[in-house]
Order: structure tokens, then C-alpha cells, then sequence
């Protein structure tokens, strides 16, 4: 099985990263944002992409917490971005088209972690579930 990731980072400031989906289905290649924030031992997640969807036979990581949790990052030192899942997930959705929110609760959002999703519908309402 391949390991190719359907996810690239790199870093932007000293904790945030930008992930992009650079070869998914729909040609959208969306931008992902992760902010490591340890004092609050919590990864904020803005956005979570197409699924990891891809017409390449050669992506094997299409979950995104996978490649969050697995992949090498080569601008974090060689590491992963969250190791292990070490650090609980604050997802928030920008707002609701496809290349922003696909497969969200599969690919980062497990049954046995903490479930904080931030979903935003127009400028004034935040909606919760957890």
C-alpha cells in the first residue's frame, strides 16, 4: 500500500501551518490551516479539505488526522504535526462548500477523542456541536 500523503505543509509562522490538498478530485487544491497551540495541549484546524479524494493511484494517506498524526513534515523538523494525536483538535469550518468541509468528521474527528467542531453559517452565528 502506498504512503503517499494527499496533504503538503509547510510552515507559515512558528506555530502555524499551511496544508494544501495538492491533488484532489475536484481540482480545487484547498487550503488547510493548523495552528499547534501546546499551552492548551490543542491543534486548531481551520478548514478540512476534499477528503483527501484523489484520482491518483498513488495516494495512500487520505485521511487528513493520518497525515496529521503520521507524516513527516519537513519544515517541523522531520515530525509529524501532531504526533501520535497528542494533542486534542479544535476544527472550525470557514464556512460550508465542499473544499472546505468534506469528510470532516472522518478525517480528523475520531469516537474516542475529544470533539470540539466549529462550523460558521453567515458573519454572526457560530454554531457548536461537540
Amino acid at each position: 500500500m502506498s504512503t503517499v500523503p494527499a496533504f503538503k505543509a509547510r510552515r507559515l509562522t512558528s506555530s502555524t501551518f499551511l496544508i494544501t490538498e495538492w491533488d484532489d478530485i475536484y481540482d480545487e487544491h484547498p487550503f488547510i490551516y493548523a495552528k499547534v497551540v501546546p499551552s492548551a495541549q490543542t491543534m486548531l484546524i481551520l478548514d478540512t479539505g476534499c477528503g483527501g479524494a484523489s484520482n491518483n493511484p498513488c495516494i495512500g494517506v487520505k485521511s487528513l488526522r493520518e497525515f496529521l498524526e503520521t507524516v513527516a513534515v519537513e519544515e517541523n523538523e522531520r515530525a509529524p504535526l501532531n504526533p501520535g494525536g497528542q494533542l486534542a483538535y479544535i476544527v472550525v469550518q470557514s464556512h460550508c462548500h465542499y473544499d472546505h468541509i468534506r469528510r470532516c468528521l472522518e478525517n480528523v474527528l475520531s469516537d474516542d477523542a475529544d470533539k470540539n467542531l466549529y462550523a460558521q453559517w453567515g458573519w454572526k452565528r457560530l454554531l457548536r456541536t461537540a
